[in-house]
């Protein structure tokens, strides 16, 4: 994947691009990203991840992801077990506290930061926490039975404390985060499988999920 950013340093615009090496196969269920790199292919950080991510390392050294149950990075430790980096969240993300000067993009839920845009990248949508809301509209359908996937723009069902959406198309409870390509297969059967009797039943009664 590129991106390439474009920015005032107050000289005039200048344009940064990154490429993004991403392991679309990963066992534990969601894309994630193994390293960044300049447009010419130097490495600028790779990653380490299990179910959360385990560590990142950049020239300046490597640095260890401490995450606690709900909100992801919490801190981040050196190489002698020293922490160097803490962050507090509110339930949807945003940062209300923080220390230390390590460049990392990995922070709520554990998820890709684009401090260019000041987004979170949940793989089809973009999601910022100042607004509660992705920035595009839903590539899925909702469910008449289940009013609140019916919000085109929500995220986590305005429930981040329960649930997660680390798709950017479907709600999962919190509890599934770490379950990986098991959890996320059962939760996209079970999503087809109630659009498909909403379909059955709308058909019957004169709606859809597409309606």
């Amino acid at each position: 994947m590129k991106s390439t950013v474009t920015r005032n340093d107050g000289s005039g615009p200048v344009t940064e691009t990154k490429l993004f090496l991403n392991d679309t196969q990963s066992p534990y269920g969601f894309t994630r990203v193994l390293e960044e790199r300049t447009e010419g292919g130097v490495i600028l950080a790779s990653f380490v991840h299990g179910p959360e991510p385990i560590s990142q390392t950049r020239p300046e050294g490597t640095s260890y992801y401490l995450s606690d149950a709900h909100s992801g990075v919490r801190h981040l430790a050196d190489a002698n077990e020293n922490l160097t980096d803490g962050y507090l969240y509110d339930a949807f993300g945003n940062i209300i506290n923080s220390s230390g000067a390590t460049v990392n993009p990995l922070l709520y839920r554990g998820e890709q930061w684009d401090d260019a845009i000041g987004q979170y990248y949940l793989r089809a949508r973009y999601y910022d926490p100042a607004t509660a809301r992705f920035h595009r509209l839903d590539p899925l359908s909702g469910i008449p039975s289940n009013p609140v996937t019916l919000h085109k723009y929500l995220y986590a069902g305005a429930d981040p404390i329960q649930m997660i959406d680390p798709s950017g198309e479907s709600l999962l409870t919190a509890s599934m985060a770490g379950m990986g390509m098991q959890a996320a297969a059962q939760a996209a059967k079970m999503k087809a499988d109630m659009e498909q009797g909403e379909r059955i039943k709308g058909s019957r009664f004169g709606y859809g999920v597409n309606s």
